[in-house]
């Protein structure tokens, strides 16, 4: 079915806490073989989302309790993956993708595949100010498609990977 979905709603109310920490989680743990990447308009905030994310794995004590075989050996949690990146320790299968990565706007995109693609707050107050700027927005998303893995459905046909789109409307061309 339909694998593209598109989450609208004003500051303050969970939307990337929700959508992209805690169902990124629940992705990885249900598949631990999964390649997520998470989009924002800048690095900075794609390094913080990837940063809550990991830190999960890395210190969380109930989610390394139930789920030990996802997390780094405590003595070296704090070397687990990077700023941009890290992969579970319980995947199966190798992949030159890591479990999570990030993207942001303006950044090239290009060889790589992937599951889940949560774009977070891609459209800010600072990058929807310009038709320039608006178009540089509408042209990164729209570099996306090739990078999801395609799936063949029960009927044979093929499928995109999920991508969720969230954030707040800031300009009526958004």
């Amino acid at each position: 079915g339909a694998r593209d979905d598109l989450i609208l709603v004003s500051r303050g109310h969970l939307k990337t806490t929700i959508n992209t920490v805690a169902h990124s989680i629940q992705w990885i743990l249900n598949y631990p073989n999964i390649r997520i990447l998470l989009c924002t308009a800048t690095d900075e905030k794609a390094r913080m989302m990837l940063g809550e994310i990991r830190g999960h794995f890395q210190f969380n004590p109930r989610l390394r309790f139930l789920y030990p075989e996802f997390c780094p050996d405590p003595k070296k949690a704090s070397d687990f993956g990077s700023q941009t990146e890290f992969t579970v320790p319980c995947r199966t299968q190798r992949f030159k993708e890591p479990t999570v990565m990030t993207a942001s706007v303006g950044k090239a995109l290009a060889s790589t595949h992937h599951d889940v693609l949560k774009c977070s707050d891609v459209v800010t107050e600072n990058n929807v100010r310009t038709l320039g700027q608006l178009q540089e927005v509408k042209e990164f998303i729209g570099y996306l498609d090739p990078l999801r893995e395609k799936f063949e459905s029960k009927d044979g046909k093929p499928n995109p990977a999920w991508l969720t789109l969230e954030g707040t409307i800031y300009a009526y061309g958004d």
